[in-house]
């Protein structure tokens, strides 16, 4: 038995700070190729339109609120086929530039599945490569590492996937960074997740990429495969397959 679950950044924000395409008209568009998933984690849901979408294709979901005065909540959005088991989240104090106007965080939940129960993280960090981006990505790591590291029992499974928008830096300058120091200080906030959560990244072909997907060594084989969005993200979605047998 296969447990399945789908990634994206699925860009559902209002239809100015896109392509122009409405997010319910988008969401529309990508609600097809969510069948025969079990889990969804969805980054920039950040829409009520396309929440409304998405929502109707699963029994139970999870969201997170919205700070005050912010614009939108953190975009993140859970969809089982499973019940959702002691979600928590949290939003993160700091963030810059045209990621102030969210509610940026990250969200901790369970999924009892025949092997277990398995606990998933995802978080959609800081993105750009200003002084102040640098300085905010940091503190929302020291703030996801001591959220992960306090709801992170003894025995789970355990995986931590999203938009980190950061990259490892192995002396090649990523095509998503904008300059090699920029290059070095998303590294170096990369690699302390890793070494204070304790959790490899089992995406090692893509460690140049900003979407990763860290977990607990788990008991069964996992696939991960990366698909083209085919023009309706301005990037790839994720499948993870996770063998219960």
């Amino acid at each position: 038995m296969t447990f399945r679950v789908l990634f994206w950044n699925v860009w559902c924000l209002p239809s100015f700070a896109t392509d122009g395409t409405y997010s319910d008209d988008r969401a529309q568009s990508i609600v097809p190729m969510m069948k025969g998933y079990d889990l969804v984690i969805f980054n920039e849901s950040w829409t009520d339109a396309a929440k409304d979408v998405f929502k109707k294709e699963y029994k139970y979901n999870y969201k997170t609120d919205k700070k005050c005065c912010k614009f939108l909540d953190s975009g993140l959005f859970i969809l089982s086929n499973y019940p959702i088991l002691n979600a928590s989240h949290i939003l993160y104090s700091e963030s810059s530039n045209w990621d102030w106007f969210a509610s940026k965080g990250a969200i901790h939940f369970q999924i009892l599945t025949t092997n277990g129960v398995y606990d998933f993280f995802t978080t959609h960090l800081q993105a750009d490569h200003q002084d102040a981006d640098h300085k905010a990505r940091m503190f929302q790591c020291l703030e996801l590492v001591n959220f992960v590291n306090k709801n992170m029992p003894t025995g789970n499974n355990i995986f931590l996937i999203g938009d980190f928008n950061m990259m490892l830096y192995d002396g090649n300058q990523s095509g998503l960074t904008y300059s090699i120091n920029d290059a070095i200080l998303r590294s170096g906030n990369y690699k302390m997740i890793l070494d204070q959560t304790k959790l490899p990244d089992l995406n090692t072909g893509h460690l140049l990429d900003v979407y990763h997907i860290l977990s607990r060594k788990p008991s069964k084989d996992v696939k991960i495969a990366y698909h083209d969005s085919k023009g309706l993200t301005d990037g790839p979605y994720i499948t993870i397959d996770i063998s219960l047998t």
